[in-house]
């Protein structure tokens, strides 16, 4: 039966912040692995800088926050504690998840972040919550003991479905809730997926392109949308139109489905992920580090790629 966390306590502190505090123009947050805390990214596209770090009174050690950017799920402390931050709080703050294993290496969201897969390295299992942010509850626990630990997940919007990468195998399984998992038909190594938002289709990034799986979860089809060796992160836009990392050219193209047609901007950054902002037109390309911070924004001419610069008050920063 799965395990549900106090309602209460979890829905009365979101509605305590159900009326959102005045801010200036936000494109959303990040997680800064470096000084192990949440950042938010103050402006707008191409005018921008990082926010001061968030006091949750322990390190984020690891951390994944919502499409929607209106919550986190954080992993604090060196026994990586679960616990929600709602983000629309004036000063937001950690509450805790204690029907949660602690001790998890990796958080994954569905694309609004209504599901979670929490990865436990150590002891070889997946941890699928449902019901985020305001009623959480354990819906599923994998043993992996046999299979390992995979290099890239993906989770439905209903908690129904996961997606499980082994490019060494290479290997793509289906997990289902119910505890069931089987091998996607699909013969290339998979560096990377996503899952349309509300949806059982994915894409996946494979060694010889981008394919389009619609239905994973049942008989699934497989469609061959780009064709590269090159094919790194990939994130659905809408329900008609894909982002993809061309790793070679440094490059981010938007590609509609339908027609074949695609657009692409060049990046100075060697793009490494595709991660939705604030306001559903831009998506971040890497992590916080020294250096700049780089975004791509989707416009209906095309796209561009502009910069967050590095914290200036950091003495290691960039030169």
């Amino acid at each position: 039966m799965a395990s549900r966390f106090p309602a209460i306590l979890v829905l009365s502190a979101l509605l305590a912040s159900a009326q959102e505090p005045i801010r200036g123009p936000m494109l959303g947050w990040v997680w800064d692995s470096q000084k192990e805390t949440l950042r938010a990214v103050l402006g707008i596209a191409g005018s921008s800088l990082l926010g001061a770090s968030l006091d949750l009174g322990a390190p984020v050690k690891s951390a994944a926050i919502s499409g929607a950017q209106d919550y986190a799920l954080v992993l604090l402390g060196d026994t990586r504690d679960p616990a929600l931050v709602s983000l629309r709080d004036a000063q937001p703050s950690a509450l805790p998840l204690p029907d949660v294993p602690s001790g998890a290496s990796r958080v994954d969201l569905s694309p609004p972040g209504d599901s979670a897969a929490l990865s436990y390295d150590d002891a070889k299992k997946i941890v699928l919550l449902t019901g985020l942010p305001a009623a959480p509850s354990v819906q599923a626990s994998f043993d992996l003991s046999v299979e390992g630990m995979p290099a890239a997940l993906a989770v439905t919007d209903d908690g129904s479905t996961l997606l499980a990468t082994y490019p060494a195998l290479p290997a793509t399984l289906v997990f289902d809730s119910g505890g069931n998992r089987w091998p996607l038909p699909f013969g290339p190594a998979v560096k990377a997926l996503a899952f349309f938002e509300n949806s059982h289709d994915a894409l996946l990034s494979a060694n010889d392109g981008v394919y389009l799986a619609k239905n994973v979860s049942d008989a699934t089809e497989l469609t061959q949308v780009w064709s590269s060796a090159a094919a790194g992160a990939v994130a659905p836009f809408d329900a008609k139109r894909i982002l993809i990392v061309d790793t070679d050219a440094e490059n981010v193209l938007k590609l509609d489905l339908e027609s074949g047609e695609n657009l692409a901007v060049q990046c100075p950054c060697a793009p490494t992920s595709l991660t939705r902002m604030s306001g559903r037109v831009v998506f971040r390309l890497n992590e916080v580090s020294k250096g700049p911070l780089w975004l791509v924004e989707v416009q209906d001419s095309g796209l561009r790629t502009v910069f967050v610069p590095p914290d200036a008050s950091d003495p290691d920063m960039e030169d």
